[in-house]
């Protein structure tokens, strides 16, 4: 079970404009837009594919179906399902290009 603190790797899932939500395993995890990196924006323009981007460096992208490096902060567990609340707001977080 993943525990506060540690670093994942999640797929992101939807982007929203309050943050965005990602999946590691069975967990469901959920970024605010407070807690994501001061240098990212959610782009107005991509209404059907929103994303959050770099403003140094727009190839860093957040989108559906992409990889994102998160810090889990609390974990919460009912049942069957695992719920995590993470931030992405240190250099070494963010977007994972291969």
């Amino acid at each position: 079970m993943p525990y506060k603190g540690e670093v994942a790797d999640a797929m992101v899932s939807q982007v929203i404009e309050v943050g965005f939500t990602a999946t590691l395993g069975p967990m469901s995890m959920f970024v605010a837009a407070q807690n994501i990196a001061a240098d990212y924006y959610l782009e107005p323009e991509a209404r059907l594919h929103p994303r959050w981007v770099n403003k140094t460096d727009p190839s860093k992208t957040i989108q559906a179906g992409g990889d994102v490096r998160l810090r889990i902060m609390s974990v919460r567990v009912n049942g069957n399902e695992m719920m995590g609340v993470c931030e992405m707001s240190e250099a070494y977080l963010g977007p994972i290009t291969v």
